[in-house]
């Protein structure tokens, strides 16, 4: 039985795995405990951690240092890894606001902490964990600990900025609820209601793609090809169903328009008023109920690998006529599938056609979930050493003892 308990209190690498294995084990579990609607999740990991050096165990030292440097690499680099897809998107929305807003955040903590450190001249190692755990920074906490590498200081005051921040890390994530539960108590929220106007207000907002249907009575129109409206948008459109000549078809670029046809177009909110003045009114039918239609839609998960990073106008595979791609999901973000657009694993496309037709996207464009769940690992560790690179570049700045780095 000795071999058991010294698995657990005599440092060594298996102690330290069983160690940490329990103490994040244990976190998560009662991270999903909730009172009153309230749960620290993942925080309860760190709360753990304190928990178990307080009762007097420690690990092996070098296996301590690779874990902690590794897994701040990890927890970055998933962050990326779950806003990649959205975060040029989102910048071309509100880039000057949210940049604005993080410099601000980051700014008035330096000016508090350089305003604290000489008001109540404590050590800047622990005014500096202090900041990074009132403010819940892992990653400025690894960037403090990085430049007292650098810099070449003592070793304490490296221990003196763990400790800080762990002492100040409740307090921010205690804090900021508590704050909260004060506003929502103060002002009477009622949270169900906010996330309806909220829900509402992001429809309103949003330029998320819409179908309507259109009635060709423009007589400038009539015996045009469909190309001739695709060509006076300004936004990328997607004609999905017709009714042509009494048939409802998935329509080409060359289709020749006839006087009554139905369009149902798919395109940004902003565009539909243009395309009345183009095409008409709409129409008082609804193709994606017809019964008589033979088309059907489904959406499409991209799976393949030979066709991630390609432009959608470069896949022979989906220049056919028996299916229309009407709209591509990325990360929550809807658009209108257009040539110029890059698919990515895991895009939802949705298609309308013929069975035949959408059979023929499914096999070029993959729909294989399985492949999902199997991730490709070389790109994620490619991308760790190419982070890894660019954080150990150094920049010579005039006046600094040393070169600044991004850091891991």
């Amino acid at each position: 039985m000795q071999w058991f308990i010294d698995l657990f209190f005599v440092p060594g690498i298996p102690q330290t795995v069983a160690v940490y294995g329990l103490v994040i084990a244990i976190g998560i579990w009662l991270g999903r405990i909730s009172f009153k609607g309230i749960s620290l999740g993942v925080t309860w990991v760190l709360f753990m951690g304190l928990a178990a050096s307080y009762w007097g165990i420690s690990v092996n030292k070098e296996a301590e240092h690779f874990l902690k440097e590794f897994g701040l690499i990890l927890f970055v680099y998933s962050i990326g890894l779950q806003v990649g897809p959205g975060f040029f998107a989102s910048l071309k929305k509100n880039a000057l606001v949210a940049n604005g807003l993080a410099a601000s955040v980051v700014l008035i903590g330096v000016l508090t902490t350089i305003g604290l450190f000489y008001f109540s001249h404590n050590d800047i190692a622990a005014m500096t964990g202090v900041m990074s755990g009132a403010v819940t920074n892992t990653p400025g906490l690894g960037a403090a600990q990085a430049a007292i590498t650098d810099l070449h200081l003592a070793k304490d005051n490296s221990a003196t900025l763990t400790l800080a921040y762990a002492v100040a890390y409740p307090f921010g994530v205690f804090g900021i609820i508590i704050v909260l539960i004060l506003l929502r108590k103060i002002f009477g929220t009622d949270l169900e209601k906010e996330r309806e106007l909220h829900r509402k207000l992001s429809i309103i907002k949003s330029n998320r793609p819409v179908s309507v249907h259109l009635k060709l009575d423009n007589p400038q129109m009539i015996g045009q090809p469909l190309r001739s409206v695709l060509q006076m948008m300004k936004q990328p459109i997607v004609v999905s169903r017709m009714l042509h000549d009494k048939e409802i078809i998935t329509p080409t670029p060359d289709t020749t328009m006839h006087e009554g046809d139905v369009l149902l177009v798919v395109a940004p909110k902003e565009a539909v008023a243009q395309l009345k003045l183009i095409i008409g009114d709409e129409a008082d039918v609804n193709l994606k109920e017809a019964k008589e239609s033979e088309l059907i839609s489904r959406i499409i998960v991209v799976t393949r690998p030979e066709v991630t990073h390609r432009r959608l106008g470069d896949i022979p595979e989906l220049h056919q006529q028996e299916f229309t791609l009407t709209r591509l999901s990325r990360s929550g973000i809807e658009m209108v599938p257009h040539g110029d657009i890059v698919l990515q694993l895991g895009d939802n496309i949705k298609v309308v056609g013929t069975a035949e037709g959408v059979s023929m996207v499914t096999q070029a464009l993959g729909n294989s979930l399985k492949r999902l769940e199997v991730p490709d690992l070389a790109p994620i560790f490619i991308g760790i050493v190419l982070g890894v690179v660019l954080g150990s570049i150094p920049f010579h700045v005039a006046n600094m003892p040393v070169a600044v780095k991004i850091g891991l």
